[in-house]
């Protein structure tokens, strides 16, 4: 496959779900997403409404820290398995972009983040007794367009951090579950007083199943996350054509340095 494209034959091949290892991964994502969504629906449901509803740094900071070493730890243990996605909107942006991921794959990496986010939602409530508190929702007078955005741009950075370290050819200096968990951590800081921070539709799921508390704006917490992933992929597949094409260059001018 050439670099910087898509490699269409991904969306026809089904031949790996015969294997064995398909299906230790799809076991490792239900796995990861269900100790996510249960670790952060436990730190929700663990502060007041009152604390996020008025932006009380204590509150927003706990939930943050408690979400960055939840993803971190549980990346360390599910990457070398999976490839650690436990979020349906990592899955899609890997599955249209360069990186090569077989849409079987795909599609059972999703179903098995779903049932993980339902999973861990039924856990965190009976820990707790009522996890409504991590139901994704509008806070206070956020508009629909602002949280709309809000999750587009965080989704767009978690998920463009998951292709950059993952990149073979182009490793960054810090490791894909720490870069990760960071992300997720920003993303948390930024917008749990907001949104309480979805940019996971297995989490907003899995929560509003368990509580069926459903709302009128349950649809952007899928549209939202899907459309930043599949934007950081477009651009990062981009990006990356153009680092290929420099470093072909620079490469040619060497070669072309050492004939002379």
């Amino acid at each position: 496959m050439a670099r910087g494209r898509i490699d269409f034959s991904k969306f026809r091949d089904v031949s790996e779900i015969k294997t064995a290892r398909l299906w230790l991964a799809v076991f490792a994502e239900l796995t990861g997403t269900l100790l996510i969504v249960l670790f952060i629906a436990t730190a929700h449901a663990t502060v007041t409404a009152e604390d996020l509803r008025y932006g009380q740094n204590a509150a927003v900071s706990y939930i943050a820290i408690t979400a960055t070493l939840a993803v971190g730890v549980v990346l360390q243990c599910m990457l070398p398995l999976s490839g650690g996605h436990l979020n349906p909107a990592v899955t899609v942006a890997f599955l249209v972009s360069i990186t090569k991921i077989s849409a079987v794959r795909a599609v059972l990496y999703v179903i098995a983040q779903l049932i993980g986010g339902i999973l861990g939602g039924a856990i965190a409530t009976a820990i707790k007794n009522d996890a409504t508190a991590a139901n994704n929702l509008l806070m206070g007078d956020v508009s629909v367009g602002q949280g709309f955005g809000v999750e587009t741009v965080l989704t767009f950075l978690i998920v463009i951090t998951m292709l950059a370290s993952t990149n073979e050819r182009c490793r960054p200096p810090l490791d894909t579950a720490l870069a990760t968990a960071l992300a997720y951590g920003v993303a948390h800081l930024v917008s749990t007083n907001m949104t309480r921070t979805g940019v996971n539709p297995a989490r907003s799921l899995g929560i509003a199943v368990v509580t069926n508390s459903f709302n009128e704006h349950h649809w952007l917490f899928w549209v939202a996350p899907l459309l930043g992933g599949c934007l950081a992929a477009a651009i990062y597949a981009m990006l990356d054509i153009k680092v290929k094409n420099d470093a072909e260059a620079i490469q040619r001018d060497n070669n072309d340095t050492k004939a002379a």
